[in-house]
């Protein structure tokens, strides 16, 4: 492996994986969302996937209310999440690094 290719390497790991656009696009979505849907969202990455039940009783013992279609209403208004297979949810995988700078700037911030 040459000096130049190793530098080469350095460079790609050193560039994010999302444009500023994307990542302004992201820090939009999350900043519009109440506390229990950045909750709901950091669950999500936290689990891999989370299934429409999950996500109802997730905001329930927080809220008391007993809200479903939570992940599709979360798609539909943002796209941070999708579909994977059957009811399962994940956060969007063209969205994931970017979230993930968002999220965590937003626990640094606010512990």
């Amino acid at each position: 492996m040459s000096l130049q290719s190793v530098h080469e390497e350095i460079d790609r790991l050193r560039t994010p994986k999302y444009t500023a656009e994307q990542y302004q696009l992201v820090r939009g979505l999350y900043e519009k969302q109440d506390k229990n849907r950045k909750d709901l969202l950091k669950a999500i990455r936290l689990r891999g996937f989370m299934l429409e039940n999950q996500a109802t009783n997730f905001i329930q013992e927080r809220t008391g209310a007993r809200t479903v279609g939570l992940l599709n209403g979360l798609q539909y208004d943002t796209n941070l999440v999708c579909r994977d297979q059957g009811d399962q949810f994940r956060v969007n995988p063209e969205m994931q690094a970017a979230l993930d700078q968002v999220l965590d700037e937003d626990t640094t911030r606010n512990g």
